[in-house]
Order: structure tokens, then C-alpha cells, then sequence
């Protein structure tokens, strides 16, 4: 999905969070 994501350890762990954030209100 997020390609970017998976290039640094940094963008997983951000994408991590976020989908944590949003999986609420999906």
C-alpha cells in the first residue's frame, strides 16, 4: 500500500501509529 512506508524502520513504525489512529473510524 505504502511503499515508502516499508523503506525505513522510522515510516513503519509512523504507518504503525497512524493505522492505530485511523482503524477506529474504519
Amino acid at each position: 500500500m505504502f511503499s515508502w512506508g516499508k523503506s525505513t524502520k522510522s515510516g513503519e513504525s509512523f504507518m504503525k501509529l497512524v493505522t492505530a489512529i485511523i482503524k477506529p473510524f474504519k
